[in-house]
Protein backbone atom coordinates (compact mmCIF):
# COMPACT_ATOMS: atom_id res chain seq x y z
CA UNK A 1 0.00 0.00 0.00
CA UNK A 2 1.26 3.13 -0.94
CA UNK A 3 1.73 6.35 0.85
CA UNK A 4 -1.59 7.99 -0.94
CA UNK A 5 -3.58 4.96 -0.13
CA UNK A 6 -2.82 5.54 3.88
CA UNK A 7 -3.92 9.12 3.74
CA UNK A 8 -7.42 10.21 5.37
CA UNK A 9 -8.72 13.55 4.51
CA UNK A 10 -10.46 14.73 7.91
CA UNK A 11 -11.02 18.29 6.36
CA UNK A 12 -14.16 19.55 7.81
CA UNK A 13 -17.02 19.51 5.01
CA UNK A 14 -20.46 18.41 5.06
CA UNK A 15 -21.38 14.94 4.76
CA UNK A 16 -22.65 13.52 1.56
CA UNK A 17 -26.25 13.25 1.51
CA UNK A 18 -26.29 9.63 -0.16
CA UNK A 19 -24.14 8.36 3.22
CA UNK A 20 -26.65 10.00 5.12
CA UNK A 21 -28.80 8.24 6.87
CA UNK A 22 -32.02 9.94 6.29
CA UNK A 23 -34.54 7.36 7.30
CA UNK A 24 -33.57 6.34 10.47
CA UNK A 25 -32.91 10.53 11.46
CA UNK A 26 -36.42 11.12 10.41
CA UNK A 27 -38.21 7.92 12.48
CA UNK A 28 -35.48 8.98 15.47
CA UNK A 29 -36.85 12.66 15.03
CA UNK A 30 -40.49 11.63 14.99
CA UNK A 31 -40.14 9.43 18.18
CA UNK A 32 -38.44 12.13 20.04
CA UNK A 33 -41.11 14.56 18.77
CA UNK A 34 -43.56 12.42 20.21
CA UNK A 35 -42.65 11.21 23.39
CA UNK A 36 -40.09 13.51 24.97
CA UNK A 37 -40.82 16.85 23.23
CA UNK A 38 -39.74 18.87 26.54
CA UNK A 39 -36.04 17.84 25.65
CA UNK A 40 -35.85 19.62 22.23
CA UNK A 41 -37.24 22.55 24.39
CA UNK A 42 -35.53 25.87 25.14
CA UNK A 43 -35.30 25.72 29.15
CA UNK A 44 -35.47 28.66 31.34
CA UNK A 45 -32.66 30.99 30.37
CA UNK A 46 -31.78 31.77 33.52
CA UNK A 47 -30.28 28.40 34.34
CA UNK A 48 -32.23 25.67 35.06
CA UNK A 49 -34.75 25.84 38.23
CA UNK A 50 -33.53 22.66 39.92
CA UNK A 51 -29.99 23.98 39.99
CA UNK A 52 -30.98 27.44 40.68
CA UNK A 53 -32.75 26.32 43.83
CA UNK A 54 -29.53 23.75 45.08
CA UNK A 55 -27.24 27.25 44.32
CA UNK A 56 -30.08 29.01 46.45
CA UNK A 57 -29.51 26.98 49.13
CA UNK A 58 -26.47 26.62 49.26
CA UNK A 59 -25.62 30.01 49.33
CA UNK A 60 -27.66 30.95 52.44
CA UNK A 61 -26.37 28.04 54.61
CA UNK A 62 -22.33 28.77 53.18
CA UNK A 63 -22.21 32.14 52.82
CA UNK A 64 -25.16 33.79 54.56
CA UNK A 65 -26.59 35.03 51.21
CA UNK A 66 -30.29 35.82 51.45
CA UNK A 67 -31.90 35.42 47.79
CA UNK A 68 -34.48 33.62 45.85
CA UNK A 69 -33.81 31.32 42.93
CA UNK A 70 -35.29 34.00 40.54
CA UNK A 71 -32.14 35.95 41.30
CA UNK A 72 -29.72 33.83 40.45
CA UNK A 73 -28.52 33.28 36.62
CA UNK A 74 -26.67 30.49 35.50
CA UNK A 75 -23.94 31.20 33.02
CA UNK A 76 -21.58 28.98 30.60
CA UNK A 77 -18.59 30.05 32.47
CA UNK A 78 -16.48 33.15 33.81
CA UNK A 79 -16.25 34.52 30.08
CA UNK A 80 -20.19 34.22 29.86
CA UNK A 81 -20.76 36.27 33.20
CA UNK A 82 -17.93 39.11 32.85
CA UNK A 83 -19.39 39.53 29.49
CA UNK A 84 -23.05 39.94 30.22
CA UNK A 85 -21.61 42.31 33.65
CA UNK A 86 -19.65 44.13 30.82
CA UNK A 87 -22.83 44.77 28.77
CA UNK A 88 -25.09 45.71 31.40
CA UNK A 89 -22.96 47.56 33.44
CA UNK A 90 -20.28 49.67 30.95
CA UNK A 91 -20.52 52.56 28.82
CA UNK A 92 -17.92 53.47 26.37
CA UNK A 93 -14.87 55.28 27.99
CA UNK A 94 -16.06 53.94 31.14
CA UNK A 95 -12.51 53.44 33.60
CA UNK A 96 -12.16 49.69 34.76
CA UNK A 97 -9.40 48.85 36.98
CA UNK A 98 -7.83 45.17 36.34
CA UNK A 99 -4.69 43.55 37.69
CA UNK A 100 -1.95 44.05 36.10
CA UNK A 101 -0.76 41.28 35.48
CA UNK A 102 -4.26 40.10 35.04
CA UNK A 103 -6.51 37.50 33.58
CA UNK A 104 -6.38 38.84 30.00
CA UNK A 105 -9.27 37.50 28.81
CA UNK A 106 -11.35 39.64 31.32
CA UNK A 107 -9.46 43.00 30.14
CA UNK A 108 -10.04 41.44 26.23
CA UNK A 109 -14.17 41.45 27.22
CA UNK A 110 -13.88 44.92 28.94
CA UNK A 111 -12.22 46.16 25.94
CA UNK A 112 -14.51 44.95 23.59
CA UNK A 113 -17.03 47.51 25.23
CA UNK A 114 -15.16 50.02 24.71
CA UNK A 115 -14.17 50.43 28.27
CA UNK A 116 -11.08 52.78 29.40
CA UNK A 117 -8.50 49.42 31.26
CA UNK A 118 -6.16 51.02 34.09
CA UNK A 119 -3.73 48.47 35.37
CA UNK A 120 -2.85 48.22 39.13
CA UNK A 121 -0.33 46.13 40.07
CA UNK A 122 -0.42 43.19 42.07
CA UNK A 123 2.24 41.02 44.44
CA UNK A 124 2.18 37.66 46.42
CA UNK A 125 -1.19 39.39 48.58
CA UNK A 126 -2.69 39.92 45.70
CA UNK A 127 -4.04 43.85 44.67
CA UNK A 128 -1.64 46.14 45.54
CA UNK A 129 -4.13 49.08 47.99
CA UNK A 130 -1.02 51.30 47.41
CA UNK A 131 -1.03 51.20 43.89
CA UNK A 132 -4.21 51.37 43.70
CA UNK A 133 -4.60 54.66 45.33
CA UNK A 134 -1.55 56.02 42.71
CA UNK A 135 -3.71 54.53 39.94
CA UNK A 136 -6.69 56.69 40.84
CA UNK A 137 -5.83 59.57 41.61
CA UNK A 138 -7.01 61.83 40.10
CA UNK A 139 -9.58 59.51 38.65
CA UNK A 140 -12.44 57.33 40.36
CA UNK A 141 -12.81 54.46 38.56
CA UNK A 142 -16.53 53.27 37.03
CA UNK A 143 -15.48 49.21 37.95
CA UNK A 144 -12.68 46.82 39.51
CA UNK A 145 -12.26 43.49 38.49
CA UNK A 146 -10.09 42.05 41.20
CA UNK A 147 -9.60 37.67 40.54
CA UNK A 148 -9.41 35.77 43.75
CA UNK A 149 -6.36 34.31 43.67
CA UNK A 150 -8.10 31.06 44.98
CA UNK A 151 -11.02 31.20 43.34
CA UNK A 152 -9.47 33.08 39.80
CA UNK A 153 -10.92 31.66 35.89
CA UNK A 154 -8.35 29.04 34.85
Amino acid sequence: MGIAEKIVDLMYAPIAGANFPTVAWSTASRRIDRERPDKLAHGDPRGDVGLRRALHAYLARACGISCDPDQLLVVSGSQQALDLCARLLLDPGDRVFVESPGYRLAHQVFASQWARLLGVDIDEHGLRTDDLRRCAAPLLPMSLLRTSFRWGPS
